[in-house]
């Protein structure tokens, strides 16, 4: 249910980008910021970013607000952090967890926004060429 809830923000979000951005009525450098915001938000290394945060932000938040209370008990706060050192290391381990949440958002966010005529909501990593070495260097 809470992920319903997110895709139908995200896409009023989109929606109201997409009537700024293509609306005839918009002054042309609002609608060409609102386009590129579109596209920005709809790539799915941004989304994949922002999932990782969430996690990173979902973790990290208690500790934090622990660490700026008055009084603070070391023992305790050393055990927060301990526990966002371990929460950490699994995170990093279940990336794929993670990337298939991406996925799975992005599912039903193509559902919910195939109405829309511009917003193209990728689905995998964009593949980087290797970067070339130049031969005429001098290490």
């Amino acid at each position: 249910m809470l992920r319903r809830c997110a895709v139908l923000i995200w896409s009023d979000k989109e929606f109201a980008l997409h009537l700024l951005g293509y609306h005839e009525a918009v002054d042309s450098n609002t609608a060409s910021d609102t386009r590129n915001l579109l596209e920005k938000w709809t790539n799915f290394e941004i989304i994949l970013t922002s999932f990782i945060f969430l996690h990173i932000f979902e973790a990290s938040t208690p500790v934090s607000a622990y660490l700026q209370t008055k009084n603070l008990d070391y023992i305790a706060a050393w055990n927060h952090i301990s526990s966002l050192q371990e929460k950490m290391e699994k995170l990093a381990t279940n990336f794929t967890e993670i990337y298939q949440k991406v996925k799975d958002f992005i599912t039903v966010a193509k559902s919910i926004t195939e109405c829309f005529e511009h917003v193209n909501l990728n689905d995998e990593l964009p593949v980087h060429r290797p970067r070339k070495k130049n031969e005429w260097t001098v290490n």
